[in-house]
């Protein structure tokens, strides 16, 4: 964005320059030489084309934004990556919050077993399938998707924005995710040959929300008891 501003300034004064040289050009060449240079028609010109340049950095820079938006909300919760463009600051190791928060652990029963048991691609098919179920809920109580360990879940509430109900969210998106494995159970077994069955916790309490890592690559999570 800082960049697009200084490019824009750049042409701006660039054009207001080159406009204000012509003027004095051409008032020149009246004065001293009776010669009548037009000078409405290039400034016109030169100001809607500035005016449209600007409308197309914007464009473009809206686009990119939005493309930044849309492709890290595929990595990262979109709330979060709202709240990083918002507050760039907050992209360093050095930045931690301490709050109240509530974070949800769940895994697959016997998932070593269910591994050893079928081809690589099947796994990963279960496995995408799965998670995917398990993440809609997730953002669909409000929650945050913290990473994805193997067949784990680690989701969080009461981060990057505040809420007071951040147990209550959790706990129910937790009967909600045993209530969803209940209902997939029949379709999961019958494509892949075993029954899923989910375990899930969930802790509340003080915790520390901040990226965490090496200055090479860093994660925004949360540690605490």
């Amino acid at each position: 964005m800082r960049n697009a501003a200084l490019a824009l300034l750049a042409t701006g004064t660039i054009t207001m320059v080159i406009l204000f040289a012509y003027y004095l050009l051409a008032s020149r060449a009246m004065g001293q030489h009776d010669l009548w240079l037009p000078i409405a028609v290039p400034w016109t010109a030169g100001i809607a084309a500035g005016f449209t340049s600007m409308l197309a950095v914007s464009a473009v820079e809206r686009r990119n934004r939005r493309f930044a938006q849309e492709a890290l909300g595929r990595y990262t919760s979109k709330a979060l990556v709202q709240e990083l463009m918002d507050h760039p600051e907050h992209l360093s190791l050095e930045w931690g919050d301490k709050r109240e928060m509530s974070v949800f652990f769940s895994d697959i029963a016997g998932f070593t077993t269910i591994s050893e048991g079928l081809p690589p691609e099947k796994l990963v098919a279960l496995l995408n399938d799965y998670l995917t179920e398990m993440t809609d809920l997730v953002l669909a109580h409000g929650g945050i998707v913290d990473k994805y360990i193997g067949d784990a879940v680690m989701a969080f509430w009461g981060a990057p924005l505040g809420t007071s109900n951040h147990a209550l969210r959790a706990v129910q998106c937790a009967i909600a995710m045993r209530d969803r494995c209940l209902e997939r159970q029949p379709h999961w077994k019958a494509t892949f040959g075993f029954d899923v069955v989910a375990r899930a916790g969930v802790n509340s309490g003080l915790a520390v929300v901040g990226n965490m890592g090496s200055r090479h690559k860093y994660n925004y999570t949360v540690m605490g008891d």
